[in-house]
Formats: structure tokens, sequence, C-alpha cells
């Protein structure tokens, strides 16, 4: 009898580090997806975009959430009036937009993969905070030169 519970008792032993092992290891493995996860957000967090208008005349910068963070309209196209200058601010802006969702996309499916729910529902909230102005058509005419009224 005394055999027969010495096998058990190294079965058990066996198994006992077996599981420790594992578990070990999943711990482990939790820990890499922390730090994949903070590095992943530090990441996001600095993503930008940039879209231009009027031959570069103006240059609109965005954030993650499709905030504006950067805004400039020369001289030349701001003479050109008013509806000129929204115009041409409305489509810089849809432009840098659409480069944030593409970086955040491309920055999720890189970490996370490509089909991954993560990147699904990242892309969501990027897509809900980046509602992209579609701008009416630009001003139809001749343009004065001389400036305009804003």
């Amino acid at each position: 009898m005394t055999e027969g519970n010495s096998a058990q008792d190294r079965r058990s032993s066996r198994d006992l580090e077996t599981s420790l092992r594992q578990i070990d290891e999943d711990i482990a493995g939790a820990h890499d997806r922390a730090a994949k996860a903070d590095a992943w957000v530090h990441e996001v967090e600095r993503i930008t975009g940039t879209g231009t208008a009027e031959r570069g005349g103006v240059r609109v910068e965005v954030d993650l959430q499709g905030m504006v963070t950067g805004l400039s309209v020369t001289d030349a196209v701001a003479a050109r009036g008013g509806q000129t200058v929204a115009y041409a601010v409305l489509s810089a802006t849809a432009q840098a937009q659409d480069e944030v969702r593409r970086k955040a996309a491309e920055s999720s499916a890189a970490t996370w993969g490509a089909d991954s729910a993560a990147t699904r529902h990242f892309a969501e909230e990027v897509a809900a905070d980046n509602v992209t102005a579609h701008p009416d058509a630009p001003p139809a005419g001749p343009r004065d030169t001389r400036g305009g009224t804003w």
C-alpha cells in the first residue's frame, strides 16, 4: 500500500508542478498583454491627422478625437473671402480626419489583429469621434482677388 500511495503522491506532485508552471505562464502572459496594451494606448494618444486645401494654402491638424489642434490659412487664400476659406477649412479637416481614422486602424490592426474585436470596437469609437464634415460645393463664379469680407 505504501508503494501505491508513493506512486500516486509522485503523480499528484507532478500534476501540481504542471499546474503551478501553467499559472506562472498565464501570469507572465497577462503581464505581457498589459504592457502591450499600455504601449498601444500611448501610441494612439499621439495620433494626429493633417489635411490641406487650396494648394496648401489651408492646413488643418486634428487629434484622435477629431478636434482641430492646428489651423493655418495663407493671406492669399484669406483674400479670396470667407466662403472660400470656410470650404477650404472643411475640406482640409475632412482629409485630416480621414488620416486619423486610417492611422488608428493601422495601429490597432498591427497590435491586436485586423479582424479582432478590439480593432473593430476601436475603429467604431474613432469614427464616432471623427464625423467628417462634408463641405458644400466651393464658391462658384469669379473670385475677387482684392480681398473679401469675413
